[in-house]
């Protein structure tokens, strides 16, 4: 099986999600998930998924240029839509959210609690 360096694929990736239709920043984040996954070891996440999600941009089921929203957040949940967009960037959109509402100082003085980190 021939070997294709990590930048090269996700470049490629990126180039294929671009001529999709999906702006630069998404191509970029959804074919580094992809490739990601595939150094992980976990192929079925990965860019051999390519095929499939450029099928669903062209029938409507995935809208590449679409962004996140809250519908609704509280304390404790929220109500995230991705507008028919990639599962990468919804995914991102909610831990960030996650990031911002358990991150809460330890009233007893313990420091601060986080349960999600997106750098």
């Amino acid at each position: 099986m021939p070997q294709i360096p990590i930048s090269e694929l996700a470049d490629f990736g990126t180039r294929i999600f671009s001529a999709a239709g999906a702006p630069p920043e998404i191509a970029l984040r959804v074919s580094v998930a992809l490739v990601q996954s595939d150094t992980y070891g976990v192929q079925s996440h990965g860019t051999n998924l390519l095929p499939q999600y450029i099928t669903m941009i062209h029938n409507g089921r995935i809208k590449p240029t679409a962004l996140s929203t809250t519908v609704k957040e509280n304390a404790v949940t929220a109500l995230v839509d991705g507008n028919f967009g990639f599962g990468h960037v919804t995914g991102e959109y909610a831990t960030r959210i996650v990031g911002r509402v358990v991150l809460v100082p330890d009233p007893l003085g313990g420091g601060v609690s986080r349960h999600a980190f997106l750098p």
